[in-house]
């Protein structure tokens, strides 16, 4: 990479499609990771040099305080890196998040889009960080979920889930 750019472009992905990177942040009194996708919160105007060591690493510079990808509401974070994982952005608040026991979650909140698809108020994240086919949508708050087998038990203020009459409770 070239010393002073202002900016960098990442060619050949498909709309939608991430990259990743990680970059070690050194401040005044900080030096910790960063890690993520398309770094969202970094802008380009801001940045007024990098550079490349001979090891690989890249030396960003500029006026910012952050950098990193927009998640959304949500993030998995591995408790053994500290780094995070894949996980589509959620345009809301989730309020409830379980393991769906193949790796993956179910999340409800209050949420309308997961990684900009439709999803009103619940979904399921695979265990890739891909959004899964399950789409019940309720009509208000989701705050509680819970499986039990293949039955996931959902609480919140909706009257109506999946579609049915269902008053703060119902089963999917």
């Amino acid at each position: 990479l070239p010393t002073n750019t202002t900016h960098i472009v990442v060619s050949g992905l498909q709309d939608g499609e991430s990259y990743w990177f990680q970059v070690e942040a050194v401040g005044a009194n900080t030096r910790y990771m960063e890690a993520g996708a398309r770094p969202d919160h970094l802008n380009a105007e801001d940045v007024h040099a990098i550079d490349v060591a001979a090891n690989g690493t890249a030396y960003i510079g500029g006026v910012f305080t952050r950098i990193g990808p927009y998640t959304g509401s949500g993030i998995p974070v591995s408790a053994r890196t500290g780094l995070a994982g894949a996980f589509p952005a959620v345009n809301g608040r989730i309020r409830a998040a379980v393991p769906d026991g193949q790796g993956g979650w179910y999340i409800g909140g209050s949420f309308y889009q997961v990684g900009g698809v439709t999803r009103t108020r619940l979904a399921h994240i695979r265990a890739d960080g891909t959004l899964g086919d399950w789409n019940p949508s309720a009509n208000n708050t989701v705050n509680t979920i819970a499986v039990d087998g293949d039955t996931i038990y959902v609480g919140g203020i909706f009257s109506q889930l999946g579609g049915q009459a269902r008053s703060r409770l119902g089963a999917i």
